[in-house]
């Protein structure tokens, strides 16, 4: 009863062993600042996209309209502007917008 005893101790000893050699031997993962690092990058990659895209959907926009039609786009874009440029922003956008800190 003891050999046996003893036989089953040495083999769970060895399987024990052997099991934090293979882990051991693995790669390591990322840190944190890494990984922060990297969804920073992919983020401001998105955005980047995306402003993109934004902006060829307006340039095509313009494209397809017809030259009467744009003209009438860059007058009233000009008389927007010209009525909004000293005016300040509505108490709702002040308040709730993001600020960085």
């Amino acid at each position: 009863m003891k050999k046996y005893l003893i036989a089953l101790i040495t083999v769970f000893v060895l399987l024990l062993s052997f099991s934090n050699t293979a882990t051991a031997q693995r790669e390591k993962g990322k840190t944190a600042k890494e990984q922060m690092k990297d969804q920073k990058e992919m983020k401001e990659a998105r955005k980047q996209k995306q402003e993109d895209a934004l902006q060829m959907k307006r340039e095509r926009h313009k494209k397809i309209q017809d030259k009467k039609t744009r003209k009438r786009m860059k007058r009233t874009r000009k008389k927007s502007e010209r009525y909004s440029s000293g005016k300040r922003l509505p108490f709702w956008k002040r308040w709730f917008r993001k600020r960085k800190f």
